[in-house]
């Protein structure tokens, strides 16, 4: 007499945890932003060693600003540049791809429409004008199925005007 454990006995003790997703979302956010954070570096140190601008401004005939040179900006302006071309190349990155994806579809639904459109209205005409033909082939499709179906058998009658003896 070995009488069989309840289900809540059965069970494991430790059930298996679910992985949670925000310990992996944390690990990712903290890598881009390394990433981010390096490539800002860089382009920091960079700064300095890029070539002038040929920005000239001038007011009332007198020139204020002739070329632009990098390595005079201190080095909060500096990271300043470096973090606008940043968000600048981060924009460029994002948008660029999403607004190809944009034109494509534009260009794949415009053709859809002109060669669609025509085809369903061919196709239209082409039913209207082959209805009656249809409709005969199908009437003659059940005429032979009608006349080539074997005579089911005769049903047996039960009659209630039997008189018993």
């Amino acid at each position: 007499m070995n009488p069989t454990p309840p289900a809540s006995l059965a069970e494991p003790l430790n059930p298996p945890r679910r992985r949670r997703l925000w310990p992996i979302l944390l690990v990712v956010a903290a890598l881009v932003g390394l990433a981010l954070l390096g490539a800002l570096l860089a382009l920091w140190t960079s700064v300095e060693h890029w070539q002038g601008l040929p920005l000239h401004i001038s007011v009332d005939g007198q020139e204020l600003v002739s070329g632009l040179d990098w390595s005079m900006l201190d080095p909060g302006e500096q990271l300043g540049v470096a973090a606008a071309v940043l968000l600048a190349l981060i924009v460029l990155a994002v948008l660029l791809p999403l607004a190809i994806l944009a034109l494509l579809t534009l260009a794949l639904l415009l053709a859809l429409v002109a060669v669609g459109l025509p085809l369903l209205a061919a196709l239209g005409v082409t039913a209207l004008l082959l209805s009656p033909v249809l409709l005969l082939a199908w009437g003659g499709w059940r005429l032979l199925r009608a006349l080539l179906r074997p005579d089911p058998a005769p049903r047996a009658t039960t009659s209630s005007s039997t008189v018993r003896a």
